[in-house]
């Protein structure tokens, strides 16, 4: 009976059943990897298109916005101005995996061990990922919230729907909790409180009786403010929960952006490691196939065509030109998919085969031979910084051709700052890192203050970083969004530690401009 998973080109569905349970057991028993249940799915290219413009999930509610990029990247697809992915997947349990129904038997082999087993198990197991998403109930979730905002449309008109969206929309990463939001449920709050009293009734000393002393009881403005202590970062939880205006199905849509948001979060922090780990896991899937005779070496080279173009690195200098002879500059920044998996199969290279170089800057897992516990551990223990900051090798930095440049508004030329030495590496490394640090890429803003018993208006706080501030423009437009949603005024202000004078104020309101 013949080894091979499959043969040629064409595929069915026992073909990949094999695949999948081929993919799960190296995965499990090989790679010690601890996988949710996967469901694949096979979908045409428009099906395709349609889960790109709803941000790649299943049962997403409909909006003009998705429509109208759905319209677009289906005419640049037909026209052969884009291309697509091989696969979507989403961290649910059980995961599901969207395969083109265009694949090949090899490029089918390919997404499912890239994203049932490597995306998978970052899912099923990276802290953030566990911290934040509940895999078990998304898909009810975006079922509820489909229909929910499909009834609201119904009631209340889709006019009026779209207008809480559009809002809510432009402020939906504004609208997550960066850090665990504390919760007690009314026993342990009762609970706490007991412990309290019980504590103060401890430490009580009469001898503080004899000093005067002044209490006032708190007024209800200053009652409003403590419960909702401010400052509050996630600005689409403050007006949800305390504006004046919204009405209670208004509240409950924008709730569902806020969740929605709240569960791509770790996605946006974890890009690059994630990436890494299914790319690096197909790569040593593949290879193992084809030591074990489980695929021809002609499957191993259409595989490795479509891995070297994935984990490409395009030069800024670098130009190709499309299929209608338009020529195009490809460099966006760093490759997700090739600096994370040269990062993980060089962690590979340093346990197996470390040089003196390696063992001075990775002594805890030089030469330590296995090396998928150290995958696993730098895969499931960081976010993109931490991992690029811990993990990024003066030899990755040199394949890649790292150096770093200061650009001084002040000077008409750049300046190089750090080189290939051992300094140089650690700093390049540093400030590497923070480009992929979130606090450094995702602009502060927090609700500072409101005047509940007066005019009502809300005021927000922008902390410049290092003198990075959102642009005023669209920050304003962003503003007014927010000034729809609370029903009032809204004040921001831009606090530059580099400046003078401690604020810039901008007075916004949403009623008094036209949109």
């Amino acid at each position: 009976m013949s080894k091979l998973l499959y043969t040629g080109s064409d595929w069915n569905m026992a073909d990949l059943e094999r695949i999948l349970e081929s993919s799960e057991a190296m995965g499990r028993e090989e790679f010690g990897l601890d996988l949710y249940p996967n469901q694949v799915e096979i979908i045409t290219s428009e099906q395709m298109i349609d889960l790109y413009t709803s941000h790649g999930l299943p049962a997403m509610y409909k909006h003009w916005s998705f429509g109208k990029r759905f319209v677009k990247d289906h005419q640049a697809y037909q026209a052969g101005k884009m291309g697509l992915a091989y696969e979507i997947v989403i961290n649910s349990s059980p995961c599901i995996a969207y395969c083109m129904e265009e694949n090949s038997a090899t490029m089918q082999a390919l997404v499912i061990s890239h994203a049932s087993v490597g995306h998978c198990s970052v899912f099923k197991n990276n802290y953030l990922m566990k911290q934040w998403s509940d895999a078990s109930s998304i898909v009810d979730y975006l079922v509820y919230a489909r229909d929910y905002i499909a009834g609201c449309e119904d009631k209340h008109g889709r006019a009026a729907v779209e207008r809480i969206l559009d809002s809510a929309h432009a402020l939906q990463f504004q609208g997550v909790d960066m850090f665990p939001r504390k919760t007690k449920t009314r026993k342990e709050a009762e609970i706490r409180r007991k412990e309290r009293i019980a504590q103060e009734e401890k430490d009580y000393n009469p001898i503080w009786d004899l000093l005067p002393t002044k209490k006032e009881a708190r007024t209800p403005e200053e009652e409003w403010k403590a419960e909702m202590e401010l400052p509050e970062n996630n600005l689409l939880y403050f007006v949800q929960k305390y504006s004046p205006k919204l009405k209670e199905w208004e509240r409950e849509v924008i709730r569902i952006v806020s969740k929605i948001a709240q569960y791509f979060w770790p996605n946006i922090q974890t890009k690059t490691l994630n990436e890494a780990m299914a790319t690096f896991t197909h790569y040593e899937t593949f290879n193992n196939w084809l030591d074990r005779g489980q695929i021809t070496e002609g499957n191993y080279l259409e595989f490795i065509k479509s891995h070297t173009g994935v984990t490409s690195q395009y030069g800024a200098e670098d130009v190709y030109k499309t299929r209608d002879g338009r020529e195009v500059r490809p460099y966006n920044g760093w490759n997700p998919y090739a600096l994370g998996f040269a990062i993980l199969r060089d962690v590979k290279r340093i346990c197996q085969d470390p040089t003196a170089e390696d063992k001075a800057w990775f002594p805890e897992f030089a030469g330590a031979g296995e090396y998928w516990p150290t995958v696993r551990d730098a895969v499931f223990n960081n976010r993109d910084d931490n991992f690029l900051l811990t993990y990024l090798s003066p030899k990755v930095m040199r394949d890649f051709k790292m150096f770093e440049y200061h650009d001084n508004e002040d000077d008409p030329k750049y300046k190089i700052g750090d080189i290939h030495n051992d300094d140089g590496y650690r700093q390049l490394r540093r400030s590497l890192a923070k480009e992929y640090d979130i606090s450094q890429t995702m602009p502060e803003i927090s609700v500072v203050d409101v005047d509940i018993m007066g005019d009502r208006k809300l005021v927000v706080q922008h902390n410049v970083n290092k003198g990075r501030a959102i642009d005023q423009k669209h920050g304003e437009a962003a503003m007014l969004h927010l000034s729809r949603l609370w029903g009032y005024p809204v004040v921001i202000r831009f606090n530059d530690p580099r400046d003078d004078q401690e604020y810039d104020e901008i007075i916004l309101d949403a009623e008094a401009t036209s949109f």
